[in-house]
């Protein structure tokens, strides 16, 4: 059985994940709407679909 004395923690694996958990965080804020970065994104900016109603 190798010894885990000393051995060093893999802090870019850390990084990584939090970098992920963080940008995952900004992206759920913005599509829902309680920041404002990009015009046009999100749920209450997107048109209503009307292309699916018939006409008569």
């Amino acid at each position: 059985m190798p010894r885990l004395v000393g051995k060093q923690s893999n802090r870019s694996l850390y990084l990584g994940v939090t970098l992920l958990v963080v940008l995952a965080g900004a992206g759920a804020l913005e599509y829902f709407g309680a920041t404002d970065v990009v015009p046009g994104f999100g749920l209450e900016s997107q048109p209503a679909d009307s292309s699916n109603v018939p006409v008569r």
